[in-house]
């Protein structure tokens, strides 16, 4: 939580203030261009030297440690952000938190979200640890058994297309006769034959 600023004339003193992992030690000379440069110690234990600008506009929230963690994180994907699985769960995420996606409307704006164990960095394994355990194939497709409830351990599953669109709460089959839930079979006269 960010205290406010001392207020000294134009000068704003920063000491004793938190930015992301960075807490000002004491003021640290100027740059060059007579610009105040500040003294901060990291919560990782490092010191480091920056703008106060670049601390208050949130340009600068670690010694550096938190960009090094964010690219070892990045490294664990290596390879795998160019898979079906990869891409699915990424869907997962746009579809329930991004209200610039296509689907949105369809799932986080009705309150459908993702578990926090399939959240973040560590959610992509969890999830893709769940979805090898539990016969994830690449003909299968994610559902949630209740349409009413968010993707989750206990309600997911790896389905075939014909389940997956019958359990979608969305009238979506239309032809010249009417429209019917697939939830439900078709009438009989429109049954594909199984010859």
């Amino acid at each position: 939580m960010r205290m406010e600023m001392k207020i000294m004339g134009k000068f704003k003193d920063l000491t004793g203030l938190k930015f992301g992992k960075l807490t000002v030690i004491e003021q640290a000379g100027h740059d060059k261009y007579n610009k105040i440069l500040w003294k901060c110690k990291c919560d990782c234990g490092k010191e480091t030297i920056t703008h106060g600008r670049d601390l208050v506009n949130e340009h600068c929230k670690s010694c550096g440690c938190l960009l090094n963690s964010n690219r070892k994180e990045e490294g664990r994907f290596k390879g795998l952000s160019k898979t079906r699985i990869y891409t699915i769960w990424k869907g997962m995420n746009q579809r329930c938190n991004n209200p610039n996606c296509e689907a949105y409307s369809y799932y986080g704006a009705k309150g459908i979200d993702i578990c926090d164990e399939w959240k973040g960095t560590q959610g992509f394994f969890n999830f893709l640890a769940w979805s090898l355990e539990n016969g994830y194939e690449k003909d299968l497709t994610i559902d949630r058994m209740d349409g009413n409830k968010g993707y989750s351990p206990s309600n997911c599953r790896w389905a075939d297309w014909s389940t997956q669109r019958r359990n979608q709460n969305r009238t979506v089959a239309v032809n010249q006769y009417g429209t019917w839930n697939l939830k439900q079979p078709l009438p009989e006269p429109y049954r594909e034959s199984e010859e």
